[in-house]
């Protein structure tokens, strides 16, 4: 059996360009979600992976408008691979029917674990600090031997201002 799936952002503006292909690609039964980029919730895509069984296909008008991510094309790739079920993507002709299935998941699989690498790189955030921890030992050394923090911030380097917003944390 041939089953559609489209899927709505909340910026897009409707469905109908991805219903009326799926229609002409002989879907018999089509599953429909609007989603907003936060929850990412697809209630009618759960339901249409009960209903898949071996041998059925699930056509989709394109890539983005199935998968949320690299990472998620993947996992949902490889779901119906094990359930037996072909995928088609209309726009960019993707057919796992194909002898190149194989390549297709593999390649699949490399997006996926790249973007997961760039995602989860940390990435320095805020502006690098004026004062390190040692500079800030040292000028809170120099005040205790009493002199001024305007002397102290000379000697260390930095502003007074800078200075002051350091020792107050």
């Amino acid at each position: 059996m041939r089953f559609g799936y489209a899927l709505k952002c909340v910026d897009d503006h409707d469905l109908k360009l991805q219903l009326e292909a799926l229609k002409a690609a002989g879907c018999a039964d089509i599953f429909t979600d609007t989603i907003d980029h936060i929850s990412g919730s697809r209630p009618a895509f759960r339901l249409l992976l009960s209903k898949l069984s071996r041998g059925d296909v699930l056509i989709v008008w394109r890539l983005d408008k199935f998968a949320l991510s690299v990472y998620d094309l993947n996992l949902q790739i490889s779901r119906l691979y094990r359930l037996g079920v072909e995928f088609v993507s209309l726009q960019e002709a993707i057919d796992t029917d194909s002898s190149a299935a194989p390549l297709l998941l593999n390649l699949f699989s490399a997006m996926a674990e790249f973007e997961r690498n760039i995602k989860s790189r940390p990435r320095p955030t805020g502006r690098k600090p004026m004062i390190t921890d040692e500079m800030l030992a040292e000028a809170k050394r120099l005040i205790a031997e009493r002199l001024s923090v305007t002397e102290a911030a000379k000697i260390i380097g930095v502003s007074r201002a800078t200075l002051y917003r350091s020792l107050k944390n």
